[in-house]
C-alpha cells in the first residue's frame, strides 16, 4: 500500500510525497518493481497539473532513514538548481513526524531503522 503526504512549501509550491515500502510497486515499475530492496520515499510537483496521478516526478527520491536523520527544522533540496523545488524546515518536520505514523504502521523489517521507530 503507497502512503502520501501533500505539502505546501514556503513557496507555495503543493508537493506531494510518496512512501513506497519494501515489496509494493510504486508508480513507476522501472523504479519500483515487486522485489525492491529498500522503502523510498519520492517527491512529486503538483503545480502545474499532473502526469500522473501523484504529480510530476521530481527525480527525487530517499530512503526514508534518509529524511528522519535530518535535524529539526532542516530543509532539503531535492533537485540542485531547481528552488522552486526546495521544501523548508518547518514542512521537513511535517514529513518526519509523517513518515513516524507510516513506519508505526508496518511490519518490522530486519536492519530498517525506518520501519523499527
Amino acid at each position: 500500500m503507497l502512503h502520501t503526504l501533500d505539502i505546501v512549501t514556503a513557496y507555495g509550491r503543493p508537493m506531494r510525497l510518496l512512501f513506497v515500502p519494501v515489496g509494493t510497486a510504486g508508480p513507476n515499475p522501472l523504479r519500483h518493481p515487486l522485489n525492491h530492496p529498500n522503502p523510498t520515499v519520492e517527491i512529486f510537483d503538483r503545480s502545474n497539473g499532473f502526469d500522473g496521478e501523484h504529480g510530476h516526478f521530481t527525480g527525487a527520491y530517499y530512503h526514508p532513514d534518509d529524511l528522519l536523520d535530518r535535524a529539526p527544522g532542516a530543509g532539503l533540496a531535492p533537485r540542485f538548481g531547481t528552488a522552486a523545488w526546495d521544501i523548508d524546515g518547518d514542512a521537513m518536520d511535517l514529513v518526519a513526524a509523517w513518515l513516524r505514523t507510516v513506519a508505526d504502521r508496518l511490519p518490522l523489517i530486519p536492519g530498517n531503522a525506518a520501519t523499527a521507530r
